[in-house]
């Protein structure tokens, strides 16, 4: 935790042993993106959208260029613009453990293959589909079924009503994360330079707007 010290990552504050119990102390965050996407009141734009994807993959840049993989990101943990909750956090070379929440995690995870950095860059690829469904793929499954749809090396499909009504840059955004070949999908640098993300509000990103 000491070595992801980031504007975009939860502070680290201190650690000590209080009646033989390790306590961490972290920077307080109120509030997370699961709160924005249940909420029924407000809707993100793609602006917003992107701000927040914008942020957490730099998050996300900091820590694999330390050759760390965080194994959990979902919207429970985007926390306004930080990441948090590294409990699975691990060093990234060489990892075939089946850590994560299932509906976050990559297909080379369950196919039980060797994995690295991009199992986060899939896991952002789904936060990015929960803001525009309000759900991670497969939600409405049983574990069974959800693992099968994960596994079959398909990108997820968007649901929602009339999907063509997102830009052409997000359907590229989802499609270039989402990619089941961790081999074909993006990195987090790459996720950086890519064209949505240059669309973000950084001022109003957390702000939504009411129906």
């Amino acid at each position: 935790m000491r070595r992801t010290q980031h504007d975009n990552i939860m502070d680290f504050l201190e650690c000590f042993l209080h009646n033989m119990e390790v306590w961490i102390v972290m920077e307080h965050m109120a509030g997370s993106l699961t709160d924005i996407i249940a909420s029924p009141t407000v809707r993100m734009t793609e602006r917003q959208m992107a701000s927040i994807l914008c942020e957490t993959a730099q998050a996300l840049d900091h820590i694999h260029r330390q050759d760390m993989i965080h194994r959990d990101v979902k919207s429970d943990n985007v926390l306004l613009s930080k990441m948090g909750d590294f409990g699975l956090c691990a060093q990234s070379s060489s990892r075939t453990t089946q850590l994560g929440t299932l509906l976050w995690m990559a297909p080379e995870i369950f196919r039980g293959e060797t994995y690295g950095s991009k199992i986060d860059i899939w896991a952002l690829g789904i936060v990015a589909f929960e803001m525009i469904e309000g759900n991670p793929p497969y939600a409405g499954k049983k574990d069974v079924s959800a693992v099968y749809h994960i596994t079959q090396g398909r990108t997820p499909v968007i649901h929602i009503q009339n999907p063509q009504r997102l830009s052409a840059e997000f359907r590229d955004f989802l499609v270039k994360t989402l990619q089941p070949d961790a081999n074909h999908r993006l990195s987090a640098e790459g996720v950086l330079q890519h064209p949505f993300l240059s669309s973000g509000d950084f001022d109003t990103a957390h702000q939504g707007h009411a129906e």
